[in-house]
């Protein structure tokens, strides 16, 4: 949620960041190797702080994509190398509810990533839970 405006912004499907870590950064498995699935048009994640996380990846994807509409000097900067998840980006919580997202092409496409990054060692393991959370 944005603590000025309060718009709520939803977990968001993943994508790979193309920036590189730093070196001394810990965490988990990125985001778009967390273990996600989707029911009633929401994205879930194992753990309440991936969901948030997502969530945040989510806001990010919209604000760089409000600034770049309302910023001439930003034309022709490459999106795609922007965002952090699948989804597009919207400008209002009312856009954001009329988007019909194909949530099955889009873990089609991320699912295809995760199998051949990581063919050879088989899928990252997770421990096994049975609730997933998502922000809503």
């Amino acid at each position: 949620k944005d603590p000025i405006t309060k718009e709520v912004f939803r977990s968001g499907l993943g994508s790979k960041a193309l920036v590189d870590r730093h070196p001394r950064m810990k965490s988990g498995a990125p985001l778009h190797l967390a273990e996600a699935r989707i029911e009633d048009g929401k994205v879930y994640y194992r753990t309440k702080k991936l969901a948030e996380h997502a969530a945040a990846a989510r806001a990010i994807d919209c604000y760089i994509f409000r600034e770049l509409k309302e910023n001439a000097s930003m034309i022709g900067v490459d999106t795609e190398k922007l965002k952090l998840c699948h989804e597009e980006p919207y400008e209002s919580e009312s856009e954001r509810d009329a988007q019909q997202v194909d949530y099955k092409a889009l873990m089609a496409k991320r699912d295809g990533y995760v199998k051949k990054k990581h063919s050879a060692v088989g899928r990252p393991r997770h421990r096994k839970r049975k609730r997933f959370a998502t922000v809503d």
